[in-house]
């Protein structure tokens, strides 16, 4: 990935298979990352009713293995555009990727419900966007956030999402095997890799039924 995230080094191929690409009239606008060979989870603040292509399997921007259209995006029907609360939404493909491209496509494990991944976990945020703040930002600390969010970084602020990783993953693995799980989607933050101020991310655990109200056997 060679556009990278603040502070990251470069993946190589079929490192993250689960990770996608949201372009918006031919260009990268977010990030996803794919459950099933139909649907993809993002963000809910990157879509707006207009015409997204996905693509899936890539290294860089230009190495797609598939490109599909989408068929419908479920944006949840509490989001808030305000404080970004219940910043999550689901995609569905007009078709599904082939099962010859299982090598570089493949979907992550959804969190249970009650599955918790702290300090100890072995957690990467993956995507094309930027490696630092494109002009001035407002830095603040947050305060208390919702339930629904979680916060991920260092306290030195050297590793981080930036724009453009917006609806990508924050992955974790298990301390028992080498299963990855979604933990979150990138939502937002105070600029991009500042001290103390970490990037804030939709805490996947607490929508696994909301997800499997509109996903059946995820």
């Amino acid at each position: 990935m060679l556009q990278r995230i603040v502070g990251g080094i470069n993946a190589v191929e079929g490192e993250w298979p689960w990770q996608v690409s949201m372009h918006f009239s031919g260009q990268l606008y977010c990030g996803a990352s794919v459950l099933s060979d139909e649907w993809l989870i993002s963000a809910a603040h990157c879509f707006n009713p207009h015409m997204w292509t996905a693509h899936l399997g890539m290294l860089n921007q230009s190495s797609a293995k598939h490109v599909a259209e989408i068929l419908r995006i479920v944006v949840h029907e509490y989001y808030s555009e305000r404080n970004f609360d219940y910043d999550i939404a689901l995609v569905q493909l007009k078709k599904t990727w082939p099962s010859s491209l299982e090598q570089y496509i493949q979907p992550i494990c959804p969190p249970a419900p009650s599955q918790t991944f702290t300090e100890g976990h072995r957690c990467w945020v993956t995507g094309w966007g930027y490696r630092s703040e494109q002009g001035k930002e407002f830095g603040r600390s947050y305060g208390a956030v919702s339930p629904r969010m979680q916060c991920a970084g260092v306290p030195s602020g050297e590793q981080d999402a930036c724009r453009g990783d917006s609806g990508g993953p924050l992955s974790c693995q298990a301390h028992s095997g080498s299963r990855w799980f979604l933990t979150g989607i990138v939502s937002w933050g105070s600029g991009c890799g500042r001290p103390n101020l970490p990037g804030v991310y939709t805490r996947v655990a607490k929508f696994i039924d909301w997800i499997q109200r509109h996903i059946q056997n995820i």
